[in-house]
């Protein structure tokens, strides 16, 4: 009897040890999902129009009258790739936000009601924040808020530390731009407001998975407004400076000097700290582009001539008309 018993005990302890192992084995996978780095960006138009936004591509298409909008997603570029509907919402009820949020498996998306009277917003009037599959599958609404301080714009930013930051934008009455920078706890679904007057920067200056945030100023001279996702405050204001784009692992922008009319273009963390001047334009110049590895500008003297500054060498490259066009987008 106890060799009997010694021989089921022995069997429950494998048991229950393959099954502890078998769980310890999926916890790093989960974990790993949960904390998947988010990628930000705006799908484009039609099937031909496929934006790649971390490692899928996203679209939008609406039907012959234009009366509703749906958002697609595929794993690959080509247009023979399988199409996914993620979301789809009536045009006359329902305005969805460009900007979206993706880490490999989740995408977020915003929308708000319109009222009756078109974009003006009203007590009735909700933002709301939405997660689904890339599968198309477990769509729902996380949060909706209802709109009372005319703040009824809502772009998403990005995911950091559990936290999904946003944006809510809009006019008071007179007339004021209403500028809320705020966070939700993907856990608890609370939302905080971090700042009441943080007008954000165009979206493509704010990556969806860095840790800073990058504001501006709306009057009464340049600035750029550094927010810290971390710590969930303002750390920096860089005064006299313009149109952040933010790298991998530093922050570029310039800054204008009123008297001559010449830019001075800056690289520093991505904080906003340690700043090192990299290059200084004249007033004859015309700044087409500036990415966070290249800075495109035209130059007059006795005719225009087109360069290229890259940023990692130092080196500048005078283009063709053709050459600068393509580069810059003109055509």
């Amino acid at each position: 009897m106890n060799n009997l018993l010694t021989s089921r005990h022995f069997k429950a302890i494998v048991a229950v040890t393959i099954i502890l192992l078998m769980v310890f084995a999926m916890m790093p996978a989960q974990a790993d999902a949960a904390a998947a780095k988010y990628y930000a960006g705006t799908p484009g138009y039609g099937v031909d129009g496929k934006v790649k936004i971390g490692d899928g591509y996203f679209w939008t298409e609406s039907n012959s009258d234009y009366t509703k909008s749906t958002l697609y997603y595929s794993a690959k570029k080509s247009t023979k790739s399988k199409k996914v509907k993620l979301a789809s919402y009536n045009n006359d009820e329902y305005h969805m936000d460009g900007r979206i949020l993706y880490n490999g498996s989740k995408v977020y998306y915003a929308t708000w009601n319109l009222a009756a009277d078109g974009y003006e917003f009203t007590d009735s009037t909700k933002v709301r924040i939405h997660s689904v599959s890339d599968t198309g599958k477990n769509r729902k609404t996380v949060k909706s808020i209802a709109v009372k301080d005319y703040a009824g714009y809502i772009t998403l930013l990005k995911v950091y530390n559990g936290r999904l930051f946003f944006s809510r934008s809009g006019s008071d009455p007179d007339g004021n731009p209403v500028d809320k920078l705020c966070s939700m706890n993907l856990e608890t679904k609370k939302i905080t407001t971090h700042d009441k007057n943080f007008p954000v920067e165009p979206l493509e200056n704010n990556s969806g998975s860095s840790r800073y945030i990058y504001g501006h100023s709306f009057a009464g001279g340049d600035y750029i407004a550094v927010f810290d996702c971390k710590t969930k405050k303002l750390i920096r204001t860089i005064e006299g400076a313009s149109r952040p784009v933010a790298g991998s692992s530093s922050l570029i922008y310039r800054v204008l000097d009123w008297y001559t009319g010449g830019y001075t273009f800056y690289k520093s963390s991505l904080s906003g700290k340690d700043p090192q001047v990299i290059l200084e334009l004249g007033s004859n110049t015309t700044i087409d582009l500036c990415t966070s590895s290249k800075i495109y500008y035209g130059e007059y003297t006795d005719q225009y001539r087109y360069y290229v500054y890259t940023i990692k060498d130092g080196s500048t490259k005078e283009l063709s008309e053709s050459e600068y066009g393509e580069a810059v987008d003109w055509y």
